[in-house]
């Protein structure tokens, strides 16, 4: 995907470069600089970089009987781009976090408190970056168009033998099912993000 990419304006699709018509939804292409405007009322479709609405950190996904892989989720209104987060990526924040707390002369139990706030790390980063370069970060990283996504659910299951409770994201695409488990909380906050860019496919 190209740094000039664009996508239609009514649902999302990214567009050919030259095309006059959303090869999607056939909506209608903004012409070329110096021709005639569209009529007034006209959605006119993106030209510039996409809008990050949000960004959910700290996402669990199972991989294999054992394994989790973790994610943070960058949310725009053409697409949800999932940004793979390597250990490495984790110690560097828990570094950076450790050494400003540090820095601020907190003693050992508030450097160790302040490594919990490495998620925020991660969503100013992703928040900051272009979206086109957050997918290109990692091999593993992908998208979903807003308009490959049927349902997205967010619930708070129990545990009642170790009473626990647990926040979940299901997201049902064209392309399959994705679910994760929200380690960062916050399912209110996630919820509303989610209904900003995806409206009733929230549930």
């Amino acid at each position: 995907m190209t740094e000039n990419q664009q996508f239609c304006g009514k649902c999302g699709a990214p567009l050919d470069p030259n095309t006059r018509f959303c090869g999607s939804c056939g909506q209608p292409v903004a012409s070329p600089a110096g021709a005639a405007p569209q009529a007034a009322g006209a959605v006119q479709p993106r030209t510039t970089g996409e809008q990050v609405l949000g960004v959910i950190a700290g996402l669990n996904k199972r991989k294999g009987l054992f394994g989790v892989q973790s994610w943070n989720l960058i949310v725009t209104r053409q697409r949800l781009v999932f940004a793979l987060m390597t250990k490495e990526m984790m110690n560097d924040a828990a570094r950076q976090t450790d050494d400003q707390a540090k820095a601020e002369g907190k003693g050992w139990m508030g450097r160790i408190a302040a490594r919990f706030g490495w998620l925020q790390l991660m969503v100013d980063k992703y928040a900051g970056m272009p979206v086109d370069q957050a997918l290109a970060e990692q091999p593993e990283n992908f998208a979903l168009l807003s308009t490959e996504i049927k349902k997205v659910k967010l619930e708070r299951r129990t545990n009642s033998k170790q009473h626990t409770h647990s926040n979940h994201l299901i997201i049902e695409a064209v392309t399959g099912k994705h679910e994760f488990e929200l380690m960062g909380g916050g399912m209110d906050e996630a919820r509303e993000l989610l209904t900003t860019a995806l409206g009733a496919a929230v549930h």
